[in-house]
């Protein structure tokens, strides 16, 4: 009898753990889709000309930039 309220409360206690961290994960999806919408025009703008900048200029520096421009622009 001990076992089985052992088994059970086992159980129980997965069941809520899996429920909690989908609800985590909703939380970060939602989070998520909340900070690219809330990005500024001025972030948007750096980040298209970077990722333009890192597909069309020819060399490897401006590249470079391109690539670091696109990532420094997630930061405000």
């Amino acid at each position: 009898m001990l076992q089985e309220q052992k088994a059970l409360l086992e159980k129980e206690f997965a069941e809520k753990a899996d429920q909690m961290n989908k609800e985590i994960e909703s939380l970060k999806e939602e989070m998520t889709s909340e900070d690219e919408s809330n990005r500024s025009t001025l972030s948007k703008i750096v980040d298209g000309v970077g990722i333009a900048a890192s597909l069309f200029l020819p060399g490897i520096i401006p590249k470079a930039a391109g690539f670091a421009a696109s990532y420094l622009s997630r930061l405000f």
